[in-house]
């Protein structure tokens, strides 16, 4: 700013003393002159304000863009899971027990899935500042998707790997014959009465249906968010 203001003044002095101005009008051009460089100042900040805002939204455009992928496919494996559950209960009701499916429905009961969000792009910005993004609802719905509907489903997350770490996976290890393509007719019986292994597997479920919930209303949001920043880009303020 400082040499903006020192050149712009060089200007006003060469041009005031060439044409042999007045004391007054000489002082009256150095005004001006001081008032011009701080114009230009200011409009140069603001635009470098705006390549930033423009850059952050990018930034988080392109990470969104990434979780919807991961959120799309994390999706597919949760709806399994649910339906695998479904489907051993299913099995469990029948008369009679198809031994080979219901042994690849239980070794289907391993593993679990997680988000894997890209957050670096509103790290950023809350770096750079949250004002950065003029626009208050949008600004509103970046930082709502970020730390409320993530931490949702990481909460969400978090229970289902504690009832599966804790409680599920032991439970298969040490009671139920896990790797094998079929079950034996006594091994379907023992699967059939065990209560407290049904009582978890509907404990699975209701963990997997809740996080699944998390993650589609999550996804809804994010696609209305990246509709938004679209939006904003491209409404002719940069």
């Amino acid at each position: 700013m400082k040499n903006k203001i020192a050149k712009t003044l060089d200007w006003v002095r060469a041009f005031s003393f060439k044409k042999i101005l007045p004391v007054s009008e000489k002082i009256g051009y150095t005004t001006l002159g001081i008032l011009l460089a701080l114009w230009v100042n200011n409009c140069d900040e603001g635009r470098k304000k705006q390549e930033i805002e423009q850059k952050t939204l990018l930034e988080i455009h392109a990470g969104l863009e990434q979780d919807r992928r991961d959120l799309e496919e994390t999706i597919g494996g949760y709806e399994y899971r649910v339906w695998n559950v479904e489907t051993i209960f299913d099995f469990l009701s029948r008369d009679s027990l198809p031994q080979d499916s219901l042994a690849m429905r239980v070794n289907d009961l391993i593993g679990y899935s997680f988000l894997l969000a890209n957050t670096a792009a509103y790290e950023t910005l809350k770096s750079r500042g949250l004002e950065t993004v003029k626009n208050d609802s949008l600004r509103l719905a970046i930082t709502k998707l970020y730390d409320v509907d993530y931490e949702a489903i990481l909460t969400s997350e978090k229970h289902l790997n504690e009832t599966y770490t804790h409680l599920l996976l032991p439970y298969l290890v040490s009671n139920i014959k896990l790797g094998v393509n079929r079950f034996t007719a006594e091994e379907v019986q023992k699967i059939k009465t065990d209560r407290p292994f049904q009582q978890m597997l509907w404990q699975i479920k209701f963990f997997n249906q809740a996080t699944l919930e998390r993650y589609q209303s999550t996804l809804k949001s994010l696609e209305k968010l990246l509709r938004d920043i679209n939006g904003e880009l491209n409404n002719g303020r940069f």
